[in-house]
C-alpha cells in the first residue's frame, strides 16, 4: 500500500469516526427532547385556588373601602329608600330641576320647600335643615303656559346615630384599663331615628369589621384599643366608643415556702413558729391577689402578709393566685404536722471501773 493510499485511509477513518460521533450526539439530543416535556413541571393554579384567591381580594378591597370610609368619611351626598318607599337625604345632595321646552320658547322654573314661598330655580337645591321635607315645582314658558306643580318627597338625615357598649360581666379596670380575658362579651345597643341603623364595627386594632347582632365576643389577646362605631343608611357615623385593654388568657403562678419545716419519712413536720409565705407571679395583666383558707374553711382570705401556724396538731392551707384579667392559678395545698414537743435529755454518769 502506497503512502497515499494509507492517507486517504487514515482520512476516511477520522470522517466516518467524526460522523458517528455527531450521529449519536444527535441521536441523545432527539431523546432528550422528546423526554423533557414530560418532566415540565406547570405553575398552573386551579380554578378553586383562582376563585379562592379572588374571594381574598374581594374581600380584602371591601376592608379597605370600610376603613375609608370610617377613618376619613368624605362629606358628599347620599340617598336611600327604605322599605316603604321612603327617601332619605342627607344637606350634602343636590337637586337638580331640568326643564324640556322647544327652541323657540323660553321657560323659568320655580320652587318651594314645605310650600314656603315660591322661588327661582337658578342653582341646585341643597336642603340644610333636617326633617321631612315637600318639594313642590312647575315651570312657566314666555307664551304664558304653565306646568301644574309636581311634589317630591325627601327626609333630610345629618344626624349620627348613638351608640353604647358595656361589658358584660366588667372586668378589672384599673387606671383606665380593662383587663380582660378573650371571650370577654361586650353588649352593644346603637339607635338612629331617622334613616334607620346600618353597622356596627369593631376594631381589635387590626382594623374595622361589621358586627353581627348585638353582642361581641373578644378575640384577640395583648394590649390594644378596642373601638366601636355605627353608622346609619346615610353613612352617619357615631362617635367612636373606645376602651384600652389589656388581654390574657394564661394563668398565673403561685410558690409557697415554710420555715422551719423538717422533712422525715416523706411528710412535712412545722411547728407552732413556723411561717407560710406566699409567693404570685404573672407577666402577662399583672398579679391582682393571693387568697386561701385554712383547715378546710369555705371563705377564702386575702394574703397580706406571712401566715402563722398556730395550729395544735395538723395545719393545712389551700391558695391560689388571680390576675387582673380573672385568670388563676390551680389551689395549691399545703399540709404540715405540728411538732410542738422540745426534745428531753438526760444526764447519763457513767460508772468508774470500781465500781460494781
Amino acid at each position: 500500500m502506497t503512502k497515499r493510499k494509507v492517507a486517504e485511509y487514515l482520512v476516511l477513518s477520522i470522517f466516518f469516526f467524526l460522523n458517528s460521533i455527531i450521529y449519536s450526539e444527535k441521536v441523545l439530543y432527539q431523546k432528550e427532547v422528546q423526554i423533557a416535556p414530560r418532566k415540565i413541571i406547570t405553575n398552573e393554579v386551579s380554578e378553586e385556588k383562582k376563585i379562592e384567591e379572588k374571594k381574598k381580594i374581594s374581600q380584602k378591597k371591601i376592608m379597605r373601602q370600610m376603613e375609608a370610609r370610617i377613618h376619613d368619611p368624605k362629606k358628599v351626598g347620599k340617598i336611600y329608600k327604605d322599605e316603604k318607599g321612603r327617601l332619605f337625604s342627607n344637606s350634602y345632595t343636590q337637586f337638580n330641576l331640568e326643564t324640556n321646552f322647544k327652541k323657540y320658547k323660553e321657560s323659568i322654573t320655580y320652587y318651594s320647600i314645605n310650600g314656603i314661598e315660591n322661588k327661582k330655580y337658578t342653582e341646585p337645591i341643597a336642603i340644610q335643615e333636617e326633617g321631612e321635607k315637600r318639594i313642590a315645582y312647575f315651570s312657566e314658558d314666555n307664551l304664558g303656559n304653565k306646568e301644574e306643580t309636581k311634589d317630591f318627597f325627601v327626609i333630610i338625615d345629618n344626624t349620627p346615630p348613638k351608640i353604647s357598649v358595656f361589658a358584660i360581666d366588667p372586668p378589672t379596670n384599673h387606671n383606665g384599663i380593662l383587663y380582660i380575658k378573650p371571650g370577654q362579651k361586650f353588649k352593644i345597643s346603637a339607635i338612629d331615628s331617622i334613616s334607620g341603623l346600618k353597622n356596627i364595627y369593631v376594631d381589635e386594632g387590626e382594623g374595622f369589621q361589621i358586627v353581627q347582632g348585638e353582642e361581641y365576643e373578644l378575640k384577640s389577646e395583648g394590649s390594644f384599643s378596642l373601638s366601636f362605631i355605627s353608622e346609619d343608611n346615610l353613612e352617619n357615623k357615631s362617635e367612636k366608643v373606645v376602651f384600652q385593654v389589656v388581654s390574657d388568657s394564661k394563668n398565673p403562678k403561685l410558690v409557697y415556702n415554710i420555715q422551719p419545716l423538717v422533712e422525715k419519712e416523706g411528710y412535712p413536720f412545722c411547728t407552732p413558729k413556723s411561717i407560710v409565705t406566699l409567693e404570685g407571679k404573672d407577666n402577662e395583666s399583672g398579679l391582682k391577689k393571693i387568697q386561701y383558707r385554712k383547715n378546710g374553711e369555705e371563705k377564702w382570705t386575702v394574703y397580706q402578709k406571712p401566715i402563722s401556724i398556730i395550729e395544735k396538731e395538723e395545719f393545712k392551707l389551700e391558695a391560689m393566685s388571680i390576675d387582673l384579667a380573672g385568670n388563676s392559678s390551680d389551689i395549691l395545698s399545703i399540709e404540715c404536722k405540728i411538732d410542738n414537743t422540745p426534745p428531753e435529755t438526760e444526764i447519763i454518769i457513767q460508772k468508774s471501773e470500781n465500781e460494781k
